[in-house]
């Protein structure tokens, strides 16, 4: 009791200015913000092909907001006067009334600050539940209650130039498709995972990083995820997959974003014996952002993952030859002799009018000039077709849509161990190899404090059979494929999927949104049949974003 008072004194007793401080979530209010703000031409020195990006960076994409407020809308300049600090947040007012301690900046639950450093701690809650419905089988419930549990605590805030963010939760869910894999303990996009009563999932959740910004560097060590490229989805990094331990280097100058990441992830495919724990696989990527005049950007990058089993061809660590920031990892890859998977990619992004941008990603894996348009397994790429509408034809309303086409056996590799995966899940595109996917995303700030949210999915892949490798999993090595030739697009069992998201949620304090939700998936396989199901769900979230099953 006496440690709480102490604590409570602190945040009385010092004075606090608002500001933001570590990282701004992916898919977050102020994450989104920017977005849109980029794609209606009025960001146009923005960089935003890294993220997610720290605070720093986004109060200075504020500021130029703010230096030039006659392009924005009411709703628009009222939320700018929020995320810059200068209003308070909804309902802070009326509860400082009763609890004066409490928002001492307007926008933090507890908060202290004084010359070169501050500190900002807020609570963080997913709270779900409904009913799901899914398709007659035998065997199984038709209905079933779908829930979420989630409480946690978030920290941020900076010591001189070194700022910070932790995040910590404890979770519990059901979904109507329970998805859990025994072997591995893990579920699709939370890594380490706990059965839970037999239909539900019980996982820890920690992310944690530190940084030091400088006028042209920014370095960051932790754990988090990575949205890399100019969509809403990512060929060679999304934030499908679990958070993972990496180094981050970024370098801005001119109109040059650089950036290196240098990740440690778990390789799960590789069979350990009991109360051991998984081996590790590596990555080292790379990915420079050059602003062109126009409102063009363009981007090139490269990545590789190796890991350190023991074999007479590995390494015992991580390979310092990948440690060079500016080598190409391709060349020390041939140079060492060593089997490691390497991609390389390039994407373009132009906003051809305010409110109206266009853009495209390419990935080459195995590449090989001479294989390019031909039917060779070898023949590995993916790219994605994007387009994106911002305040158009309604202030506050953002619209987006991507087409995307994998090769089979993209992403997977000779062995399970050097596959491009992190606990199971895929570190690229979340429709894996062998598809077609089309993606459409809408977003809706009717007002400062109502948002609505729209997510919806339609793939078309080729699926492995039990005995035959068609390239639709990359967990398995790409020796086991069927064919060497005649390789194409949705060979195998053919599926279509349709994933369809909605929330409205309407912010009462701030980030502390009550909504109600609904999901609906369609599976329909040439060999299975359909299975489908439909649940709605009231949610209250607190320092959260809506988080989705695939974006």
């Amino acid at each position: 009791m006496r440690v709480a008072a102490a604590l409570v004194a602190l945040f009385l007793v010092l004075p606090v200015k608002a500001q933001q401080d570590g990282l701004i979530q992916l898919d977050g209010d102020l994450d989104r913000f920017l977005v849109r703000q980029h794609a209606a031409g009025r960001l146009p020195d923005a960089i935003l092909t890294h993220r997610p990006l720290s605070a720093y960076q986004a109060q200075a994409y504020l500021d130029t907001l703010a230096a030039y407020p006659h392009g924005l809308s009411r709703t628009d300049r009222l939320l700018l006067a929020r995320l810059r600090g200068e209003e308070t947040g909804p309902g802070v007012a009326a509860l400082r009334r009763r609890l004066p301690f409490l928002y001492p900046n307007g926008h933090d639950v507890f908060a202290a600050g004084g010359d070169g450093y501050a500190l900002q701690i807020n609570p963080l809650f997913y709270l779900a539940y409904g009913r799901g419905r899914q398709s007659e089988q035998a065997g199984r419930e038709t209905s079933v209650p779908v829930w979420q549990n989630t409480r946690g605590v978030r920290g941020s805030g900076h010591v001189g130039p070194v700022f910070f963010e932790a995040r910590v939760e404890e979770n519990q869910r059901r979904d109507v498709r329970y998805l859990f894999d025994r072997r591995a303990n893990t579920a699709p996009r939370l890594g380490n995972v706990q059965d839970y009563e037999g239909n539900a999932l019980d996982y820890y959740r920690a992310v944690g990083v530190v940084g030091f910004k400088s006028r042209f560097f920014e370095l960051r060590a932790g754990r988090d995820r990575n949205r890399w490229g100019p969509g809403r989805t990512s060929l060679l990094l999304s934030d499908y997959a679990a958070p993972y331990d990496h180094l981050q280097i970024r370098t801005s100058v001119w109109r040059v974003e650089y950036v290196n990441v240098f990740a440690n992830f778990t390789n799960v495919q590789t069979p350990t014996r009991n109360a051991e724990p998984f081996p590790r696989r590596y990555g080292a990527f790379h990915h420079l952002t050059l602003r062109l005049p126009g409102r063009v950007d363009v981007s090139a990058y490269e990545g590789i993952l190796f890991t350190d089993t023991s074999s007479a061809r590995r390494r015992d660590g991580f390979d310092v030859a990948y440690l060079n920031p500016i080598l190409f990892y391709r060349s020390a890859e041939q140079d060492r002799n060593s089997p490691d998977n390497a991609f390389v990619g390039a994407s373009v992004g132009w906003t051809a009018y305010p409110g109206v941008r266009l853009y495209g990603d390419l990935l080459f894996d195995e590449f090989t000039a001479s294989l390019v348009g031909k039917k060779n397994w070898a023949n590995k790429w993916a790219w994605t077709l994007g387009a994106h509408l911002a305040d158009v034809p309604l202030s506050g309303l953002s619209l987006r849509a991507e087409w995307t086409r994998l090769r089979p056996y993209l992403y997977a590799h000779l062995t399970p161990a050097t596959s491009f995966l992190h606990y199971g899940d895929g570190l690229g595109h979340p429709a894996g190899p062998n598809a077609v996917d089309w993606s459409f995303f809408a977003d809706y700030q009717a007002t400062p404090r109502l948002n609505a949210q729209l997510n919806v999915g339609y793939t078309r892949r080729g699926r492995n059979t039990a005995t035959q490798n068609y390239g639709g999993d990359p967990r398995l090595p790409y020796t086991t494929r069927v064919s060497d030739t005649g390789v194409t697009i949705l060979q195998g069992v053919r599926q279509t999927q349709w994933l369809v998201e909605a929330t409205v949620g309407y912010e009462w304090l701030p980030g502390l949104y009550a909504a109600a939700a609904v999901r609906a998936e369609s599976l329909s396989d040439a060999e299975t049949g359909l299975d489908r199901y439909v649940a709605p769900y009231a949610l209250l979230r607190w320092g959260l974003p809506f988080q989705s099953l695939r974006w």
